[in-house]
């Protein structure tokens, strides 16, 4: 992959910024390259020597705000293993770090739901999107499985199912709290994610020594042996 400058990069930065801006307000269909260009400063020209369009500007915005969310969540899972209720705690603190974002960056949030509504119309942009997804998933597996280990703790279905369907209620969740308004709505969401997710998580089963297991007869086989 090409060294990019650090001026490039910062250019990049500035037209992903702004489309966040752009596509918050107007969405993904509404917004123009020339109005990214006005929000951002620039000229066609510097766009168009960054991106060649506006569907790999959503690329750049997706991926940018997926990474920012991994480090963020590698972070957080990164802490000692005190006991069941501490685990609690610390999922509570992890969804309500993500939860936050609603009301602290609620422009970005508003952006990625327009851009991932798109991709549901725009053959292009969805290929994106599932790259963008195909990319994390793998990274989000890895650093969720490590933490059960971590923490002596499984999980009643899939580590993959617990994802998605962790991240499919968020995004439900944060949608309706965003449109009611009410800061309660995002704490209640909180709550209820962490219940969630404990539900589906159980002490990881002990190991029980093999000879141990070996004097545990089973019925059957003490019959036979009468």
């Amino acid at each position: 992959m090409p060294t990019v400058s650090a001026r490039r990069a910062a250019t990049q930065a500035r037209l992903a910024d702004a489309a966040i801006a752009v596509f918050a307000r107007k969405g993904v269909p509404g917004s123009t390259v020339e109005e990214i260009c006005e929000e951002a400063g620039f000229t066609r020209g510097a766009f168009y020597s960054n991106f060649n369009s506006r569907d790999e500007l959503c690329l750049a915005v997706l991926s940018r705000y997926a990474e920012k969310n991994l480090t963020a969540l590698s972070s957080s899972l990164d802490f000692p293993n005190n006991g069941q209720e501490a685990l609690r705690d610390r999922i509570h603190d992890i969804i309500a770090l993500f939860s936050s974002t609603v009301g602290s960056d609620p422009t970005t949030v508003v952006a990625i739901l327009e851009i991932t509504l798109e991709a549901t119309r725009n053959p292009r942009l969805r290929e994106a999107y599932q790259h963008v997804e195909a990319a994390i998933a793998p990274a989000l597996h890895t650093m969720v499985e490590q933490a059960l280990r971590d923490h002596d703790v499984t999980t009643t279905i899939s580590v993959t199912d617990l994802t998605e369907v962790t991240r499919a209620v968020f995004d439900s969740r944060v949608l309706a709290a965003m449109a009611s308004g009410r800061k309660a709505d995002i704490d209640r969401m909180t709550d209820q994610l962490t219940t969630m997710v404990l539900a589906f998580i159980r002490p990881a089963p002990s190991h029980v020594p093999r000879a141990l297991a070996g004097n545990n007869t089973t019925g059957p086989a003490r019959e036979r042996g009468r």
